[in-house]
């Protein structure tokens, strides 16, 4: 399945099995796999155990084991259900997220992130910080 606009690709999406509702303009999915494109070019590949597509707005909900890294930047992002907006670009939680950058990891609880993982706000923050052996 793919959703493009004016001849660029915005997302393609496989999973190893896909059930239509057609009634309830929804397909569930068993192990999805999404590529998300900018510029025409892959940028953010995102895959879990299970999702669901609204087949008329193009809403995705990805749920257990969610897992979406850029490809571009190597943002990574971990959390158990991640909805994603057609209409805004956006993806959104309101559970716990795992956010692995290059300079460090950010925990939360909720979060909204640009397709491309450029642009992520986690609300609830919560930051580790390893002492040094020896130290108190």
């Amino acid at each position: 399945m793919d959703q493009s606009d004016l001849n660029t690709k915005i997302w393609h999406l496989i999973a190893d099995r896909a059930i239509l509702a057609e009634e309830k303009n929804k397909a569930y999915l068993t192990n999805p796999h999404m590529l998300f494109y900018k510029n025409n070019l892959p940028d953010t590949k995102v895959k879990s155990k299970t999702g669901v597509v609204q087949t008329e707005t193009h809403d995705v909900v990805l749920s257990s084991d969610v897992v979406a890294v850029s490809l571009s930047d190597n943002n990574q992002l971990y959390t158990s259900q991640l909805f994603y907006s057609a209409a805004q670009h956006q993806f959104l939680t309101q559970r716990k997220v795992k956010v692995v950058r290059p300079s460090g990891t950010t925990y939360g609880q909720g979060l909204k992130a640009s397709e491309d993982l450029s642009q992520i706000k986690i609300f609830h923050q919560q930051s580790f910080v390893k002492s040094s052996p020896g130290k108190q």
